[in-house]
């Protein structure tokens, strides 16, 4: 029976629910749904011997019968959540001040760097700690219209409106989408869209990791999101090589990369994007690009609804609505009275790069190598030498490496 005419009340939604499950053999107790801004979420509580993998196949016949346009089944800690989306007219985002009364009213202790990404599909607050070991960086994805954008620019809200100049951000994105940063204070350059300029701040990124590396210093942390990663690596493929080196050493100098791109996949963008420990993803366009996305199967992240609806997906799969910012909250930030700017080093033009021996693109500068180790010889740093000659990290690191094994 379909009960599409009942204006989808609460007490038939959970009884088409209960009836649908108990007919195919599962003896639960389902409770009253829960209105989340895109779905209802139901709570079944099963008797021992439910098979989660069965329970899942009947999502498709659940959404026939409640005449929604689509249904999932998911397992968490507290039994199996049946999700059915709301028709469109019923549909709304999630505001920043309901996420914010959310994560008081948990009163979950917040580090600095834990992000609120979103509300689960229980109503609770889903978190994103870039200070937890097993989830320094992160990677954004989805399709047009899925909210990767908004969700990257509440994850930089979040961080500037909890630490202030405290953290320090630095954004890429070729499209306007952080020009709200400019000049907060946490902001530790205005934000770059021109990927010559992204690729001096991958430079800059990469000379501070390696001080650090060298000086044992992690503060201030810095968070970098690098948007549109595989454009990037089109237009400047090195930048490959020095995302992977943050990726792989910079939780340890308080370096963290958000990175965001449509899908994941080495073929899709940098290796860095392929091995970010987190994902929180949004809708993608097919079965296999959800798989792919990803990293995982059952996530079915065709089936999202856009607009905010993401998995984060660690090592377990957490579904998520994320908020969407309004023009007040941007006006909560504390703000400087002349944008911060870094000392980026100097990169070669990337529309004519030369080929040459010893490096290419940006980091192909025609100097003596003699120089450069009779620099290092005479005491200069790394970063000394690559201001000095116009360097970039890679070619400077192999010299200075030359350098010191044969001193």
């Amino acid at each position: 029976m379909n009960f599409y005419g009942a204006q989808y009340d609460p007490a038939v939604l959970r009884e088409i629910v209960s009836i649908e499950l108990r007919a195919n053999g599962q003896q639960v107790a389902v409770t009253m749904p829960k209105s989340l801004p895109q779905v209802w979420s139901l709570l079944a509580r099963g008797a021992f011997g439910t098979k989660p993998e069965t329970v899942k196949r009947l999502a498709d016949s659940i959404a026939e019968k409640a005449g929604v346009d689509a249904a999932s089944i998911h397992q968490t800690r507290h039994g199996l959540v049946v999700v059915l989306a709301k028709p469109p007219e019923l549909r709304r985002t999630l505001t920043a001040g309901e996420l914010l009364r959310a994560v008081l009213a948990s009163r979950r202790p917040l580090g600095r760097l834990a992000v609120p990404v979103g509300l689960s599909i229980l109503g609770e607050p889903v978190l994103l700690d870039l200070a937890d070991a097993t989830s320094p960086h992160a990677a954004l994805l989805g399709a047009t219209g899925s909210g990767k954008s908004e969700l990257a620019r509440w994850a930089l809200w979040w961080l500037s409106f909890r630490n202030g100049p405290a953290v320090r951000l630095v954004t890429f994105s070729p499209k306007k989408d952080y020009a709200d940063l400019l000049g907060c204070a946490s902001m530790a350059h205005p934000p770059v869209q021109s990927f010559s300029e992204a690729l001096r701040l991958l430079a800059w990124l990469v000379g501070e990791l390696d001080r650090r590396m060298t000086s044992g210093e992690r503060e201030p942390r810095i968070v970098a999101m690098y948007d549109e990663v595989p454009t990037l690596l089109k237009v400047a493929p090195e930048a490959d090589n020095l995302l992977g080196r943050i990726a792989s050493a910079g939780r340890d100098a308080g370096i963290h990369l958000l990175l965001g791109t449509q899908e994941a996949g080495k073929e899709a963008g940098s290796s860095a994007m392929a091995n970010m420990p987190a994902r929180l993803v949004g809708r993608v366009s097919s079965g296999t690009l959800a798989y792919v996305t990803s990293g995982r199967s059952g996530t079915d992240a065709d089936k999202l609804l856009g607009k905010g609806d993401f998995y984060l997906v660690r090592h377990d799969a957490v579904r998520l609505q994320a908020p969407l910012l309004g023009a007040a909250e941007w006006e909560r930030l504390p703000y400087l009275l002349e944008a911060a700017e870094l000392d980026l080093p100097e990169v070669m033009p990337l529309q004519a790069q030369p080929q040459r021996r010893g490096g290419s693109g940006w980091n192909a500068s025609d100097v003596d190598e003699n120089e450069v180790l009779a620099a290092f010889d005479a005491g200069a740093t790394l970063r000394a030498v690559m201001d000095e000659f116009g360097l970039g990290y890679t070619r400077a690191k192999r010299l200075q490496d030359q350098y010191q094994e044969v001193s």
